[in-house]
């Protein structure tokens, strides 16, 4: 998506949810997104990337019959702030370190049902400053079977075994 799009999408979404109260259940995003001529895979992408700008939070969670499973719409969403300006820096957020092998296997799971399928480096990259000992956390949840990591390829995947773990029957009706 070019950053001009992205932008004016951006802007458009700050004031489509700012007019409805500072909040919006996701039937009516859909329905916006439609009318613009996206789906809805562009307005999640669109939802990350104005959540990593702090414009919104995402509440709950909702999957669609026109995407995959793993592919998870919020239920609802709010401005963090309805006066917010759009910017194009993403907030820095902050990372609070992982002490413990659970607390790394919580924070590796949570990322990997997000993103189902990564490359070691994207992994390490992401994740790396949070958890120092990445390597330990990475060769237990082997161990357990709740990932796949292929060291050939580079690529670690979640296992059905993580995805089906705490996962709500209603997430998928």
């Amino acid at each position: 998506m070019r950053r001009n799009k992205l932008n004016e999408l951006l802007r458009e979404l700050r004031i489509f949810i700012s007019r409805r109260g500072g909040e919006v259940r996701i039937d009516e995003l859909i329905r916006w997104i439609e009318e613009r001529g996206g789906g809805e895979l562009v307005l999640l992408t669109l939802l990350n990337k104005a959540e990593e700008f702090g414009i919104i939070e995402c509440e709950g969670v909702r999957t669609s019959k026109n995407l995959p499973p793993f592919y998870k719409l919020p239920a609802r969403v709010r401005l963090r702030q309805p006066g917010l300006i759009v910017t194009t820096k993403p907030v820095r957020r902050e990372e609070k370190h992982v002490s413990t092998l659970e607390e790394g296997i919580t924070v590796v799971s949570q990322y990997l049902k997000r993103y189902f399928s990564v490359g070691d480096l994207r992994i390490r990259d992401d994740l790396g400053r949070r958890i120092p000992n990445l390597d330990e956390v990475l060769r237990e949840m082997e161990r357990r079977g709740l990932i796949i990591y292929n060291r050939e390829y580079g690529v670690i995947t979640a296992s059905e075994k993580l995805l089906k773990e705490g996962v709500k029957l209603h997430e998928y009706m």
